[in-house]
């Protein structure tokens, strides 16, 4: 099973030693024996051990356990195996050689108390005494010992150079130790029917995006099909996703959005959408379910559901996720008024302002020329204003004379509107 409180071995261990050299025959009943969890350094005492943890590390063999349970995240809800480290001295403060000698038979009679109980649980007894606290009996916990085969010129590493001289000590690793995790908040309902079902199709694979739409530059005759590919769309308009196996008895399609915790489903209804083996289609709409859809760039997902009837008679469903393409809800421009004597023009679309949208998220663009945001009603040349949800009012550059052409682009949360043209005139 598994502990919350690690110290709790520590106190087992030390535990251990203390009953079995009390009744050793190398220990007088005359003499204190002090037992501590401390470093080396901190000893002090004419009889004193001391079982200091100086390291903790992972088991790798237990790492990958399955956590228990369906919750997520999943790894809190799993024991975290550990094994820990200990360092094993003595000390006195005899004189030499009495101390020297008392430092030897107390660590000789310590590592023979270890020795002797390699497996520690509920049951085990030292002298007769029950060495495991009380809050760790009844819950199968079991620790094991075992002497590390530390060589003589590596103990060197365990004392710092220069400070402290080389002391006799002797290593222990603890395992496994079961770091107790979350409670299981859910688990998954038993089996109770097996089945084999058949799909002769593979997994839904999208393949592209795209959106069509027809210009007409300034100057030009005709109008021009051009796709953009992958789709970049205002609102109002139908886009098409591309793929295989792309429609079952049911198909559902989600939009995840960079900060949005889960992808969220459309409502097939609001958004129009259609959908064959190899191809979906949709209206971008400027919301989901009601809340406010801001321009941006978002990752689109289809998810294909498929029944099959089992052995009792119940229908049971199947769902496929596809992989993401990405699509771009882009700004919408309906309408451009006539710019004034001052230059002054607006335009009116959607969306500009809103929950998701600050008014850096907002830029402007004549031609290559970035305007800066202005004061609606007082625009100096080269600025522009958000005025509303739908409408900008923007003052064109000081330079602009009659019969020039710019190419106007509106940005949202780096989303681009989709072709537009401003003629002087």
């Amino acid at each position: 099973m598994s502990m919350l409180d690690i110290s709790q071995v520590t106190r087992t261990l030390v535990n251990v030693i203390q009953h079995h050299i009390e009744n050793s025959s190398v220990w007088s009943d005359d003499s204190t024996l002090s037992v501590v969890p401390d470093p080396p350094d901190s000893l002090a005492g004419d009889n004193a051990l001391g079982l200091y943890l100086y390291h903790i590390k992972e088991d790798p063999s237990m790492k990958n356990a399955l956590p228990m349970g369906n919750s997520n995240p999943p790894i809190k809800f799993t024991a975290m195996p550990l094994i820990l480290f200990y360092q094993l001295s003595a000390h006195s403060d005899l004189s030499s050689p009495t101390g020297s000698y008392r430092e030897q038979m107390l660590l000789g009679a310590a590592m023979k108390a270890l020795h002797d109980n390699p497996i520690i649980n509920d049951d085990t007894l030292v002298a007769g005494e029950t060495v495991m606290p009380l809050i760790l009996r009844g819950q199968d916990n079991r620790i094991a010992l075992e002497l590390r085969p530390v060589e003589p010129e590596d103990a060197v590493n365990f004392w710092t150079a220069g400070s402290t001289p080389l002391r006799l000590a002797a290593y222990y690793q603890v395992s496994v130790i079961l770091l107790e995790p979350e409670p299981m908040q859910r688990s998954a309902n038993p089996v109770l029917d097996y089945n084999v079902f058949a799909f002769p199709d593979s997994t839904p694979l999208i393949t592209s995006s795209r959106y069509s739409l027809d210009i007409l530059p300034p100057g030009a005759t005709e109008s021009r099909e051009i796709v953009l590919q992958p789709a970049r769309a205002p609102y109002g308009a139908r886009i098409v996703i591309n793929g295989f196996n792309l429609s079952g008895d049911e198909t559902f399609v989600y939009l995840q959005y960079a900060d949005w915790d889960v992808p969220r489903r459309l409502n097939s209804i609001d958004w129009s959408i259609q959908s064959d083996n190899s191809e979906v289609s949709l209206v971008i709409q400027d919301n989901i379910d009601g809340d406010e859809l801001a321009p941006g760039l978002y990752n689109l997902f289809i998810e294909v559901a498929k029944e099959r009837v089992t052995p009792n008679g119940q229908t049971k469903q199947f769902t496929n996720l596809s992989n993401p393409t990405p699509i771009m809800i882009a700004p919408r421009i309906d309408t451009v008024s006539t710019p004034n004597a001052n230059g002054v023009f607006t335009i009116s679309g959607r969306i500009f302002e809103g929950v998701d949208i600050t008014q850096d998220h907002v830029k402007l663009f004549l031609g290559e020329s970035a305007l800066t945001q202005g004061a609606a009603g007082s625009l100096a040349f080269a600025e522009f204003a958000i005025v509303d949800q739908e409408n900008l009012e923007i003052r064109w550059l000081e330079d602009t004379s009659v019969g020039d052409v710019y190419y106007l682009r509106v940005q949202v949360r780096d989303a681009d509107s989709l072709p537009r043209w401003l003629v002087i005139s």
